[in-house]
């Protein structure tokens, strides 16, 4: 799921978040270049454990996005100027 997550400092910017097992976000992202153009990219992509449900049921995108606003211990991949995590190729 893409989303647009607040920085205090930046305003809004793109970000996803998804769900599973022994997913990589380096992988995602490689895969998500050869899929969407270069200004559509995530500079973050968070592997929740779940997609918090709103009241309806139904997926709450500001809860996503309050999520992966608060991983800021994760720095933001694959995107051209950002940096990579340690070990990432």
């Amino acid at each position: 799921m893409l989303l647009a997550v607040p920085e205090p400092r930046a305003g809004l910017f793109p970000a996803a978040a998804c769900t599973g097992r022994d997913l990589r976000p380096e992988l995602i992202m490689s895969d998500l270049r050869s899929r969407l153009p270069e200004r559509t990219m995530p500079r973050r992509i968070a592997v929740l454990d779940e997609l918090p449900p709103n009241t309806n049921g139904k997926i709450d995108r500001q809860a996503a996005a309050a999520a992966i606003a608060d991983r800021r211990d994760q720095p933001p991949i694959g995107a051209p100027g950002c940096r990579r995590p340690k070990g990432a190729s």
